[in-house]
């Protein structure tokens, strides 16, 4: 094996558990393990300078799973069938390369590329972890959400510090202020929907406010001296979901999006607008009725339609009925 340049990255996996997980298994890069040291275990993925490509044309030839190799396989680790962990993990390690690459384009990290998609390694190890095949979904669908939000996370740990608009630092002071003072009459953290009334903000500018404002430490710092309760026990009750439910989610919406790409741009519309698919909020036959210029059969018609053609094309994804 060619000698590495002193200058190097590397993607390595601190946690000896994950070792096993991500190892390459191709027996031509192995190499013989060192003597053990204090320092703690790693496992080096063969990204040394400028090989990636030469990496991804190695993980390219794992072939993809089908959806049922995923369930056998996600039956299999959850019996604790560490070889099935494994392989799910090396036959996605595309989709994490994918990833990875788009978000360092972007240049909004002041991560190396390697250092990206080692972040994005323990986004997909966490899928694998957490993946339900009885919910129906594609794991790499539910894989795309672990991923982004591993890479993301990492990039705000570990990246430079951004400046942010003077608007978003006025609107931040404002938000620490009001959650400080509400904290003190009150006696204890105030909820997300009280902030948002006291600071005359709608729940979803709160929560973009305090994501985009807030620096990656500061929700774990006390709110004051004088308390020891911190910026994320005040708006973790309604500004943000639990990683479960957000995963699952942003998952059901993705596939929702790709069944609706069997209707017409009119039945995706009114499935939209009669499902509360834009803002939670469902319209009536009226409204939507109104929107379109049609009879209020009319729209029923479509929208039955529009839901025989889901049946078909995505069974059990959609309520069949919204009467």
């Amino acid at each position: 094996m060619p000698t590495p340049s002193r200058k190097h990255a590397k993607i390595v996996l601190k946690d000896p558990a994950l070792k096993a997980a991500v190892a390459v298994s191709d027996d031509e890069t192995s190499e013989p393990e060192a003597p053990a040291t204090h320092k703690a275990p790693h496992m080096d993925l063969g990204l040394l300078g400028d090989a990636v490509d030469a990496w991804y044309s190695q993980i390219r030839s794992t072939p993809l799973l089908t959806a049922e190799e995923e369930v056998a396989l996600a039956k299999r680790i959850e019996t604790g069938d560490e070889a099935a962990r494994r392989r799910m993990v090396e036959c996605n390690l595309r989709l994490v390369f994918r990833i990875a690459q788009k978000h360092y384009r972007q240049g909004v990290t002041g991560l190396t590329l390697a250092d990206v998609i080692q972040e994005g390694n323990l986004g997909l190890i966490r899928a694998v972890e957490k993946f339900d095949y009885r919910k129906g979904f594609k794991f790499s669908t539910y894989a795309t959400y672990w991923i982004k939000q591993a890479v993301a996370r990492g990039s705000d740990q570990h990246g430079p510090i951004i400046r942010r608009p003077a608007n978003v630092v006025e609107s931040l002071r404002k938000v620490r202020a009001t959650v400080a003072q509400l904290g003190t009459e009150f006696g204890r953290p105030p909820t997300a929907p009280e902030i948002a009334r006291a600071v005359g903000m709608s729940e979803p500018a709160l929560a973009r406010v305090l994501s985009v404002g807030a620096d990656p430490l500061s929700l774990d710092a006390p709110i004051s001296d004088e308390r020891t309760d911190t910026w994320a026990d005040a708006v973790a009750d309604g500004v943000s979901e639990a990683p479960d439910d957000a995963a699952m989610l942003a998952v059901l919406r993705r596939e929702i999006d790709e069944a609706l790409g069997a209707l017409t741009p009119r039945e995706q519309e009114v499935i939209r607008l009669r499902f509360g698919l834009y803002d939670g909020v469902s319209q009536t036959l009226e409204q939507v009725r109104h929107r379109f210029g049609v009879s209020r059969e009319r729209v029923r018609q479509i929208e039955r339609l529009a839901l025989d053609k889901l049946r078909e094309s995505s069974p059990g994804l959609l309520p069949v009925s919204s009467d």
